[in-house]
């Protein structure tokens, strides 16, 4: 075993074991009977897409709360303008995104 692959190995245990002491997603934000919690929407909507779904999202909340939070299958692509979370930019990079991916359903979040 490599020292690079050693320390790989590390990091990789170490980044599971703060995902199992700081989970994103916990039973406290659960909708209740007044709202739907963001989160709570991107567990359900990650529990709902497959590898066939591409999902864009725009500004606000999700251009923080879906990077954070969405738990992408093997061969999924999650697209989204992430150094300046551009206002707008769901629209024309969803257009984008279908037009090279014909054989894809795009979820666009719109917020």
């Amino acid at each position: 075993m490599s020292i690079n692959t050693e320390k790989q190995n590390k990091w990789v245990a170490l980044c599971k074991s703060w995902k199992e002491k700081w989970p994103v997603f916990t039973g406290d934000y659960k909708d209740n009977e007044f709202s739907t919690n963001i989160y709570s929407f991107i567990e359900y909507l990650s529990n709902s897409i497959t590898n066939k779904h591409i999902v864009v999202t725009d500004a606000g909340s999700p251009s923080y709360a879906l990077p954070q939070n969405l738990k992408c299958k093997l061969n999924q692509r999650f697209i989204f303008s992430a150094s300046q979370a551009d206002m707008g930019f769901s629209v024309p990079g969803s257009i984008g995104v279908a037009k090279a991916n014909p054989d894809k359903q795009i979820i666009v979040d719109l917020s």
